[in-house]
Order: C-alpha cells, then sequence, then structure tokens
C-alpha cells in the first residue's frame, strides 16, 4: 500500500508542478503580446494591482523579466487552489475509469495466483504463476509423475499444499500432498494415512489452526461418509463428523470459513438432491443442512464482503453463471451474465474478488476474474493457455 500512496504523492506532486509552468508560459506569452503592441512597459502612475500586491514607487522596474521574477515568488499562493483542481481532476478520473494499477493491482499485485493444470492423458501436471488480468501463466514448479485433484493455501504458516497422487501403472497410488515452498517452488511429498478402503476428495485448510480438513468415503455401507481433520505433523486422516446423509461427495462445492472465532466447513454431497452440509470443525457438529437440486460449483468464502459465491451450473443446457450464497438457508442471488457453452473447471475467493476458469474444451479456457465489491463487474476475461481444476492464492 505504500508504493500506491508514493505514487499518488507523486502524481499530486506533477500536477502541481505542470500547472504552475503553464501558468506562467501563459503569463509570459500574454507579457509578450502586450510588450509587442506597446513598444515598452510603462509603470502606472499611481497603484497598479499585481498578483495581489501593490505598487506605488515609479522607478520601480517594470520590465518583463522583473514581472515574470514577480510571479514566480508569488507562485505559492496558488498551491491550495491547484491542490483542489488536483482532486477534482482525480477524483473524476478514478470514477470515469479503470486505472488496473489502482482500482486492482493494489490487491493483485500483493498475491500470487497459483493453479494446477490437468491433463487427463499424461501422466505429469505442472504449478502455474498467473495473472488473472491479462491470463499470462509462468511455470512455477513441475509436478513431475504426479496428479494434482487440489490446492490450498495456509495463509498463517506460509504453506502452500498441492492434493493428489504418485501417478503409476504398477498399483493405485496413495493420496498424498505436495508441500510447496511458495516463494521458490522446492517440494517435499508426504503421504496421507486414511481409514482401510477409504478414500479422499479435495482438501482445504484452516490457517488460524493449521489443520487440513478433506472429505472421506469408502465402500463400505456402514461407514458414513464424514470430515476428516489432518493433522499436518503426522498427515494422519482423523475421522472428525460424519455425515449420514450422504450417498456420495461432490468435492468442487467445498468451502471452509475460518477467522478468530468462526470455524466452518461446507461441502456439497449427493443425496437425493444435492445436499449442502455446514459443520463446525471446532465443536464438531453440522450446524446447517441444505437440499437443492442445483447448488453452485466452486462455492468459497470472501472475507472483504462477507459472503458465499460459486458457479451455477445450467442444469437444461451447458451454460454457467456466478452467484451469491447463502449456506445457511439456501437462497442464491444471480451476479453475472450467463456464460452460454461455457462449463467451471475451478473457482476461488480472495480480498472482494471471484476467480474462475470457464471452459469450452481442453484446449479452449478462459480466465475470468470478478470485483465482488462493485456488483460483481467482469475486469478481465482473458484466454488460458492451460486447462486448470483448481485456484488458490499467495500474499507476496
Amino acid at each position: 500500500m505504500a508504493d500506491i500512496e508514493a505514487t499518488r504523492a507523486e502524481i499530486v506532486f506533477a500536477w502541481i508542478v505542470f500547472l504552475l509552468i503553464m501558468k506562467n508560459v501563459v503569463l509570459l506569452i500574454l507579457l509578450a503580446v502586450l510588450r509587442r503592441r506597446a513598444g515598452v512597459f510603462q509603470a502606472p502612475e499611481d497603484v497598479e494591482q499585481f498578483h495581489g500586491q501593490q505598487y506605488v514607487n515609479e522607478n520601480d522596474d517594470w520590465s518583463l523579466s522583473s514581472r515574470v521574477n514577480r510571479c514566480l515568488r508569488n507562485d505559492a499562493e496558488y498551491v491550495p487552489y491547484f491542490l483542489v483542481l488536483y482532486m477534482i481532476l482525480f477524483w473524476t478520473w478514478e470514477e470515469t475509469s479503470t486505472p488496473p494499477y489502482i482500482q486492482y493491482n493494489h490487491i493483485l499485485a500483493r498475491t500470487v495466483t497459483y493453479g494446477a493444470s490437468y491433463d487427463p492423458v499424461s501422466s505429469s501436471n505442472s504449478l502455474f504463476k498467473i495473472d488473472p488480468l491479462s491470463g499470462k501463466f509462468t511455470l512455477f514448479t513441475p509436478l513431475t509423475n504426479y496428479k494434482a485433484y487440489d490446492v490450498t493455501y495456509d495463509f498463517i504458516h506460509k504453506i502452500f499444499y498441492v492434493f493428489g497422487s504418485e501417478a503409476t501403472l504398477e498399483k493405485e497410488a496413495a493420496l498424498s500432498v505436495a508441500i510447496v515452498n511458495p516463494f521458490n517452488g522446492t517440494k517435499k511429498y508426504r503421504t496421507i494415512t486414511t481409514e482401510r478402503y477409504a478414500e479422499l476428495f479435495g482438501l482445504r485448510v484452516d490457517s488460524s489452526t493449521g489443520k487440513l480438513y478433506s472429505v472421506q468415503m469408502d465402500d463400505a455401507l456402514e461407514n458414513p461418509t464424514s470430515i476428516v481433520q489432518i493433522d499436518p505433523s503426522n498427515f494422519i486422516a482423523k475421522r472428525w463428523v460424519n455425515i449420514s446423509k450422504a450417498s456420495g461427495v461432490q468435492p468442487d462445492s467445498m468451502a471452509i470459513f475460518f477467522n478468530s472465532t468462526v470455524h466452518q466447513y461446507f461441502v456439497t454431497v449427493p443425496y437425493d438432491s444435492d445436499y449442502l452440509v455446514g459443520i463446525d470443525v471446532v465443536k464438531r457438529k453440522i450446524i446447517s443442512e441444505i437440499t437443492n437440486s442445483n447448488l453452485p460449483a466452486y462455492l468459497c468464502y470472501d472475507n472483504k464482503t462477507n459472503a458465499f459465491y460459486g458457479m451455477e451450473i445450467f442444469q437444461t443446457e451447458r451454460g454457467c453463471r456466478l452467484v451469491r450464497l447463502n449456506p445457511y438457508n439456501g437462497t442464491m442471488e444471480i451476479l453475472s451474465k450467463d456464460f452460454k457453452d461455457y462449463e467451471p473447471s475451478t473457482g476461488a475467493c480472495h480480498e472482494g474478488y471471484y476467480f474462475t476458469m470457464i471452459v469450452e474444451g481442453l484446449d479452449k479456457q478462459n480466465i475470468v476474474t470478478f470485483d465482488l465489491s462493485n456488483k460483481a463487474k467482469i475486469i478481465a476475461n482473458k484466454p488460458a493457455q492451460e486447462y486448470l481444476d483448481s485456484f488458490a492464492f499467495v500474499p507476496l
């Protein structure tokens, strides 16, 4: 933020200097024209008002250079007026345009967007740095022989987690986590220990505690779908809260909401129609249950606007749109236009923005950025060079 304030101070200074110079240039031109017409300047016979000062001495120097010097000496009295003019001009400029370095990059420039690529015919994927305003991708670190399913970032402990499994043809690989240094890309892998025959879907981190959470289910009917807690000290998945009304899992709608007092986790699971369950991970109990046949995918919580957002996928045709969801009562508000012929592959919130990748095909996808504080205005819709199935954000 200091850089932005410095930039604004430089703009103020530049405007003041520019206006002072222009005033004196105009004055020089005016005096030159008068001198040419009159031949010479005559001192006033009695009193002349000049720049707010009275001159009564007939012997005063009224040459062109003397008058200009007097103007320069008295420029200080104009500074307050120039500041007022600057504020009017700057306010008008901000309201009628969207200079990215002021309106958007003050948040986005302090954050690196990371995305994990997904190629169904490849055994390897990559972690990319992404500029959502331009759509530019930069390879951050390769995930050789590793299939990435989800990514999440611990903002407090500054740990980046990539959830996936080692690609192997010999047997079903164990689920694991790639722990990535968000600043230099170094990584190490840790296997997640689960219950026998259990599978995990998705990964989220509660930064205030450092604990990881996922959705677990297995083939045994007596074992209900459950939220599991994963301790990053040993990566053992511990059954945390059972979800009895579940016949499957849809991990693309997971969201976690936490601050100093609230630790909540939401996940959509199939049970007749879609079923959104809210979990208090501290009290280890279900706090909300919503049944809806069309719950949004890629649900996330935005701390700046204090609301949940997701991508609603059309049921009767191919398409999607951004919506705001109240996960406690199920009410939904449409925020964006319809993206016909596109479906989302991922989505996430950060500091008043929602980012999503909408896909028409594996070789045609766009990254769309919404300003949630400004009626979900689309501030960028750029073609993306890679297909991504997860987003995360890392403060610089």
